[in-house]
């Protein structure tokens, strides 16, 4: 823009412009172009876990809990705790699915207030029914450890996605490999820390 300007002002004056300057051997190389944000992913069920809705009716009845008890809460406290439960929903419903079991999940919803809530948890570390008999490791108890595993590993950052990938592999090696005993014991370990020291 700024050249053609320039050269009408100078054909004006009755002067031929001066030449275009060659252009540059070796042009500055075009910006890159801004990734897109990739999408979020879509939350779904995972094998053995609870459903997205049993996990979003967990997490109105955990909001509904929590704001009932509150000890007699003013107008001003009973809606800072609604906004923050209402912030907090996608997070609790993505740890639900996640993370937690359905047993869990049916505990949570069966508790009136808020100390009906712990222990819970302990559904995770519930030895599935018929593992401890078996003498070798089967399809279903693998399928238990990898689940386990990987509501450690999320809880420590891990992104579910990948875990997914390798879901298939750690089952085909735990079936491969595994004592059941190990098994057992990876699964009624309360941390991923104890879990690692199994035998």
């Amino acid at each position: 823009m700024k050249i053609a300007a320039l050269a009408l002002i100078v054909a004006a004056c009755g002067k031929s412009p001066a030449p275009p300057a060659p252009p540059d051997a070796h042009p500055a190389p075009a910006p890159a172009p801004t990734p897109a944000a990739a999408p979020a992913r879509e939350l779904a069920a995972r094998p053995l876990g609870p459903s997205l809705p049993t996990c979003e009716k967990a997490a109105d009845h955990l909001a509904a809990l929590v704001e009932d008890s509150a000890l007699a809460p003013t107008p001003d406290q009973r809606a800072y705790i609604q906004h923050v439960l209402g912030r907090d929903r996608p997070t609790v419903v993505r740890y639900c699915v996640e993370v937690a079991v359905p047993k869990e999940i049916d505990c949570l919803l069966k508790a009136k207030e808020v100390a009906d809530l712990f222990g819970c948890d302990r559904f995770r570390r519930e030895i599935p029914p018929g593992l401890v008999e078996h003498t070798e490791a089967s399809h279903e108890d693998c399928e238990h450890l990898f689940d386990r595993l990987r509501g450690f590993q999320v809880e420590q950052g891990t992104d579910p996605e990948t875990l997914d990938k390798d879901r298939e592999q750690v089952i085909r090696t735990c079936q491969e490999k595994a004592k059941v005993g190990t098994i057992a014991c990876f699964i009624a370990s309360p941390s991923y820390e104890q879990a690692r020291h199994c035998p």
